[in-house]
């Protein structure tokens, strides 16, 4: 199975990625995750994340979706697009869109 982890934009949801989300579940058959990194989404509130909590987050979410998948793709929007620098040796994922 591919799977797809989509990652939102700073200050965003994952209403941002959502449209690409639901294209790839209904038209592919992809498991697709979209988690709402700290201090994003509805309570908005960045002084209760920060980088290292974002990428955590993401890292454990995309860790996850690895015990369930064959192939993972990860898709990001705005800060994102510097994360696979930093995932490069965390993260088996070699499918990036950014």
């Amino acid at each position: 199975m591919i799977g797809c982890l989509c990652l939102h934009g700073f200050t965003g949801s994952p209403a941002e990625v959502e449209p690409i989300a639901e294209r790839l579940r209904r038209k592919k058959g992809w498991l697709v995750y979209t988690p709402v990194l700290p201090g994003h989404g509805e309570d908005d509130e960045l002084k209760n994340g920060e980088g290292s909590t974002w990428i955590y987050t993401a890292d454990r979410a995309a860790n996850e979706m690895l015990k369930h998948v064959d192939e993972l793709y990860v898709i990001g929007f705005s800060m994102v697009e510097c994360w696979p620098v930093i995932w490069r040796r965390n993260i088996r994922s070699r499918n990036w869109c950014l």
